[in-house]
């Protein structure tokens, strides 16, 4: 299993450009581990490891976030790393809770995105209806 680092030693890479994207990939992944904790009675090693893929899942959503929302991150979610497997309920708890952040997180951004366009589009109407003045009449002869 690769060696991960604590949520709070998450490097800080300054402002950047965020997508939902990974975002996206990250819920629907969760959201299919979360529907199979529900259907079946999981063993220790088999908790353990879903227990790691959520972390794993956090990190990996945390370091593609900016700062505001990778603290939003690291505060909310439950962890479910220790010396003892987690139980299913902490483990489902755990996965809802990530699938309904990252739910919010990209409807948010679609929203942004929605909004953006919106504006853009009104300043391209009113720079359009500037260059439309109307001048001086036809010139006849």
């Amino acid at each position: 299993m690769p060696a991960t680092r604590p949520l709070d030693e998450l490097g800080t890479a300054g402002p950047r450009a965020w997508g939902p994207g990974k975002a996206m990939r990250i819920g629907s992944m969760t959201g299919q581990v979360l529907e199979e904790l529900r259907g079946c009675p999981l063993d220790g090693p088999t908790r353990a490891r879903i227990a790691a893929l959520h972390d794993q899942a956090v990190r990996e959503l945390a370091a593609s976030l900016p700062t505001p929302m990778r603290e939003e991150l690291v505060r909310l979610m439950a962890d479910v790393s220790g010396a003892a497997p987690p139980s299913q309920a902490e483990l489902r708890v755990a996965e809802a809770q990530l699938v309904g952040w990252v739910a919010a997180v990209v409807a948010n951004a679609e929203s942004a995105a929605a909004v953006q366009a919106l504006a853009s589009a009104v300043a391209d109407l009113a720079a359009g209806a500037e260059g439309e003045q109307p001048g001086p009449g036809p010139v006849g002869p």
